[in-house]
């Protein structure tokens, strides 16, 4: 079941949903913005990513990393900003800085949602933001 957000539909920033299954958090949404900008890293085809756990859609390193991340926040309820490393459509490593947060659904269903807030390139991040990658 897809679980479609109209909110983020038209909004600017790359976007993303995902609920929380046992200790899997699983894609149900990405937005237009998403696919447009790191699209290139699943074939531009959001249904690629929809119903798939971060260790299917990143792999066990990433995977891994953004699994402890969705599961702070669902757990704590509160926003974390970080900066993570990515490539871009030209296989060259960048960095983004994201938000994500939680919503509780139906006083049952957990989501994290995420957003892009920023895209940096490698000769433009600062030492404090090193500090802060995970």
């Amino acid at each position: 079941m897809v679980i479609f957000n109209r909110n983020y539909e038209n909004f600017p920033q790359p976007v993303w949903q995902k609920i929380k299954q046992g200790n899997e958090f699983i894609m149900k949404y990405v937005n237009p913005e998403y696919v447009n900008r790191i699209g290139h890293l699943f074939n531009y085809d959001k249904y690629e990513q929809i119903c798939k756990n971060n260790f299917e859609n990143f792999g066990p390193i990433y995977g891994q990393k953004y699994n402890e991340k969705d599961m702070s926040v669902s757990i704590t309820g509160k926003e974390l900003e970080t900066i993570e490393e990515t490539i871009d459509k030209d296989g060259k490593l960048i960095y983004v800085k994201s938000i994500k947060w939680r919503d509780i659904n139906d006083n049952k269903d957990t989501l994290v949602y995420g957003m892009i807030k920023e895209f940096i390139m490698p000769e433009d991040i600062n030492f404090e933001d090193k500090k802060s990658l995970h």
